[in-house]
């Protein structure tokens, strides 16, 4: 005798939920990885397949709870309230599968070296994917005063710049998309506090996205991407170099989150702009040095006239 598909997940899911007990509380992101993988184990009980989009488009009606072509047998459902709150735990099961994925951060820039507690916690750091090449051009075409007191940093470009290496890095635990953009929403904002919001101030010259960018690299379901807008004109490497030297001077060069501290980051990890070597150059040249670490010993030293 076949069991019916109701009982298959009766049985797959009653660990999650007790049928008799109120209807279960939705695990939070931390805690949900039981309920994704019971989700998915009992969609492929059910149907036979792998394909979560698929299984839920068919699995779910349009009140948005779990409908069957085949009603239930009375044998299997002891009650309407124990079924209610078999169908009330797959609705959540299912709303975890969906909301929390494998999530990975590409860096292209100061993330590659400096992750800052925000993010230390939550990235795998030990274990990144390398040598990524961005499918964006980027240049130090952006002036971040309120981090790095008007550093140059790299951003995406429509105009100049190269695709460059950089390397994508994990979060330890599967998240909602939201919850992972908000932390380096954060941190590249300098917050505490807040949610990130793609909407918000869209139009605002300083706004950080935080693009999530889906099946663009097989080991991931979501790649977070960095995106603000570049601010600096006339971008050459004399006036990137003005600005990096300015930032050093200030109390971010003691703290190392000046721009000569940036390019020094930059150059290291390889990455190599159009811009780049004019840049370095012309900090070596107003400084009278010949290693950008001398440069930044000598603006962290001076103070602007």
């Amino acid at each position: 005798m076949s069991v019916p598909p109701r009982t298959q997940l009766s049985l797959l899911l009653g660990r999650a939920c007790d049928w008799k007990a109120d209807p279960p509380v939705a695990p939070t992101a931390r805690r949900c990885s039981s309920a994704r993988r019971l989700s998915a184990l009992a969609c492929q009980a059910v149907w036979g397949i792998q394909d979560r989009a698929r299984v839920l488009a068919t699995a779910r009606g349009g009140s948005g709870n779990f409908t069957s072509s085949k009603a239930p047998s009375p044998s299997h459902v002891a009650s309407r309230t124990e079924r209610g709150h078999r169908e009330t735990c797959l609705v959540e099961a299912t709303k975890q599968a969906e909301a929390v994925v494998r999530i990975g951060l590409l860096a292209y820039g100061s993330l590659l070296w400096d992750p800052r507690s925000e993010l230390e916690d939550v990235l795998d750091l030990a274990s990144p994917v390398p040598d990524v090449e961005t499918r964006f051009a980027v240049e130090f075409a952006r002036s971040s005063t309120r981090t790095r007191g008007g550093a140059p940093t790299l951003v995406p470009v429509e105009t100049g710049g190269a695709q460059v290496l950089g390397a994508i890095f994990p979060f330890r635990e599967w998240l909602p998309v939201n919850e992972a953009q908000t932390l380096v929403w954060r941190r590249e904002t300098g917050r505490s506090n807040g949610r990130y919001d793609p909407l918000r101030n869209a139009d605002h010259p300083d706004k950080v996205f935080v693009d999530a960018h889906e099946d663009t690299y097989d080991e991931f379901d979501i790649v977070l991407v960095v995106r603000i807008r570049p601010n600096i004109e006339p971008l050459n490497g004399d006036e990137l170099a003005q600005r990096a030297i300015q930032s050093a001077q200030t109390e971010f060069g003691a703290e190392r989150n000046d721009g000569i501290s940036y390019l020094i980051g930059a150059k290291d990890f390889g990455i190599d702009t159009p811009l780049r070597s004019d840049y370095e150059s012309a900090i070596l040249r107003r400084l009278n040095v010949t290693s950008l670490e001398e440069a930044w010993d000598v603006a962290t030293n001076t103070r602007p006239v």
